[in-house]
């Protein structure tokens, strides 16, 4: 059996280079195993959090760097933002590194007028990018009540597609 080339062997000569390359190699593969460690890493949502309104300025304008979030004002009990909730529920679940929340509109802008929940407000790094007033603007309106979550999940994420598409066009 052959025994593998060595340095003395003179065999592997220039296989590697100065000392230099190999910190940028090894600085190279460090970066990028963090990287793929946290595309690995499951998100840290998946779930849609309702928020009192004490919470708002924490839970949305401190959001980390670079995380979208989806606040959603609802009218307790109001059709559209019932459907509203249960297809953002399943939409976390499916989309775990989007903060998902939701509040009583009124809790979260002291006045905000019931008719014009649901609003859905899409932010990323503290920037409104988005809104959706009203449940026809969010594609729910509350004479369409015979729809399934899937089917309210997917117009939901068609608009916030185009919010998110949008933002990407102009970064």
């Amino acid at each position: 059996p052959s025994t593998p080339p060595t340095e003395d062997d003179g065999e592997l000569d220039g296989a590697t280079d100065s000392h230099g390359d190999d910190d940028a190699v090894a600085e190279y593969r460090a970066k990028r195993m963090a990287e793929m460690q946290q595309e690995a890493r499951p998100g840290r949502y998946g779930r849609l959090q309702r928020l009192p309104a004490s919470s708002y300025a924490q839970e949305v304008n401190g959001a980390d760097e670079g995380v979208w979030v989806v606040l959603a004002l609802v009218l307790p009990g109001e059709p559209s933002s019932t459907r509203l909730v249960n297809a953002l529920e399943l939409t976390a679940q499916h989309h775990p590194a989007i903060k998902f929340l939701s509040m009583v509109g009124a809790e979260a802008i002291p006045n905000y007028p019931a008719a014009n929940c649901p609003t859905v407000l899409v932010y990323r790094s503290d920037v409104l990018l988005g809104q959706f007033i009203g449940p026809r603007s969010v594609g729910l309106p509350a004479d369409k009540a015979s729809s399934s979550v899937e089917s309210d999940e997917n117009t939901v994420l068609g608009a916030l597609s185009n919010v998110i598409d949008d933002f990407k066009k102009c970064s």
